[in-house]
């Protein structure tokens, strides 16, 4: 991971500022705006480029490339990406989607300006870097990387956007690492004489959210390719969704239809259920209509019905910018510490702070968190992650022997539990991997289950072939193993102990 923030660069001080309650909001100094209703910001006060981006770039970027590049290059150091590493990455199935809400208005603004005089004073780059697809751009030149490269621009759902795509490039195998993220300018609160108490999620006396500037990047990676390497894993995605209020241009539907609708898809698409979810990093930007919208649909998705489970459910608003939401999401699932809820002071009418996280950080074992991010235009989105810790039972069969395996033709093995069947394809002369599931079979070993079939040839020639098969059921929680499964082969295959995969 890699962050640019008002609360640091460093990935462990923005964590711990987090933590301590650090707002990050002050004052603006950039330029003079005395003659506006806001004067507050989440202002980077200090930023350098060096050793991120070469000289002759940083002087002709506008700040949001030069911010995504920066988080870029932080990510796949943190990632343990050396030059090493680099050097043995297929970069043609390497790809960049990292987006941001409006580009480069800083650089477009300097070139309207310059027009005013003559177009012979613009910068000659002003319309490639105020183009929201450029730092993606920039950031795959500058490594190399061939795959899909493109930028996402949904307002403040961005990040999770980016993040969804990326993830579904990875799943359905077209590249086995990528980056996404986003970079993030939001509006507007006016409390200019208390610029720390500007953003207060939930709070009556909430009065809209706050502009910012920063960077928040991922690595993500397909699994094999990062165990297989030894990367550091913070967390693993485990799906999510994005859908559209078809309502209004800033204003949530009444009935939060679309954002209930988002979550309960990111549940079914991440194939665990509500329960798993005991952690939530919501939106929450201190919109008077947003907030108390977005913890309307969450009680209707997780609590209603279940008032016996609400104090296993932790709730924290914005962690600083749509960006860093999941920057922050993937720090607190690995060290357990949730940042506080700071300036919550006199809670929304209806809201039960039993659910919140309080103004101090707390201790929390995640077995799974959900993430929101919503932008302008009704646009929702959702993302799941759990600690990459998994349990699996093994299912063998040795030197099957599968008839008739011509190039091209496949051979299966079934196994079953007692209300779900798995059909394991063992493609000829590949190693073949096949990820299935269905209601029945999570009915038996709880929702979350996931199989897989690893099947390997030995052998094989015009008529018979010889392959090693592995079913393997993964699980969230050793409980969920039963005895039922079996394996119809020409030996019976029994299941072996529990093995935890790290």
């Amino acid at each position: 991971m890699g962050v640019v923030s008002p609360l640091g660069h460093d990935l462990g001080v923005f964590y711990n500022n987090l933590l301590q309650g650090v707002s990050g909001v002050t004052q603006i100094e950039a330029f003079d705006c005395a003659q506006f209703p806001t004067r507050i910001a989440g202002e980077i006060k200090s930023f350098s480029t060096d050793g991120w981006v070469a000289p002759k770039l940083s002087k002709r970027m506008d700040k949001f490339m030069l911010y995504m590049l920066t988080a870029g290059k932080k990510a796949l150091a943190d990632g343990g990406i050396t030059e090493d590493v680099m050097d043995e990455l297929n970069k043609r199935k390497c790809g960049v989607l990292i987006g941001s809400a409006m580009g480069g208005m800083k650089v477009f603004n300097d070139a309207i300006e310059a027009l005013r005089i003559s177009y012979k004073k613009m910068n000659p780059f002003c319309v490639p870097f105020a183009t929201t697809n450029m730092g993606s751009a920039m950031l795959g030149m500058d490594l190399g990387w061939m795959g899909p490269n493109y930028s996402i621009s949904t307002a403040c759902a961005t990040s999770n956007f980016c993040i969804l795509n990326a993830a579904n490039h990875i799943i359905r195998a077209i590249i086995p690492i990528g980056l996404g993220g986003f970079v993030a300018c939001r509006a507007l609160s006016q409390r200019n004489d208390d610029p720390t108490k500007a953003s207060r999620p939930w709070d009556m006396n909430r009065d809209g959210f706050v502009m910012g500037e920063g960077a928040g990047v991922l690595l993500l990676e397909e699994l094999e390719h990062a165990k297989k390497r030894g990367a550091n894993i913070y967390a693993e995605f485990l799906g999510g969704s994005f859908t559209c209020d078809a309502y209004h241009m800033t204003e949530p539907r009444p009935d939060g239809a679309g954002v209930i609708l988002c979550i309960e898809k990111a549940l079914s698409q991440s194939g665990i259920s509500k329960e798993d979810v005991n952690y939530v990093n919501a939106h929450a930007t201190s919109t008077p209509a947003g907030d108390l919208k977005e913890y309307q649909a969450l009680m209707h998705c997780f609590v209603e019905g279940e008032r016996n489970k609400i104090h296993d459910w932790s709730l924290t608003g914005s962690s600083w910018c749509s960006g860093s939401h999941n920057r922050n999401t993937g720090n607190t699932i690995r060290t357990g510490w949730v940042h506080p809820n700071i300036n919550l002071e006199n809670p929304d009418q209806g809201v039960d702070t039993s659910v919140l996280v309080g103004p101090k950080k707390e201790r929390l074992d995640i077995k799974a968190a959900l993430s929101n991010s919503f932008g302008f235009g009704g646009h929702n989105s959702s993302i799941i992650f759990a600690p990459f810790n998994m349990y699996a039972c093994f299912v063998s069969v040795s030197k099957f022997v599968c008839g008739s395996t011509l190039p091209g033709s496949k051979c299966e093995v079934h196994c079953y539990s007692m209300d779900g069947t798995l059909s394991c394809t063992i493609w000829d002369g590949e190693i073949f991997v096949l990820q299935a599931s269905s209601n029945n079979m999570n009915s038996v070993h709880g929702e979350g289950s996931r199989w897989v079939c690893l099947g390997r040839f030995i052998t094989w020639d015009l008529h018979s072939a010889q392959v090693d098969i592995t079913a393997i059921h993964f699980m969230r929680s050793p409980d969920l193993i039963t005895d039922n499964i079996k394996c119809i082969s020409h030996d019976d295959a029994e299941l072996t102990d529990i093995t935890q995969i790290e």
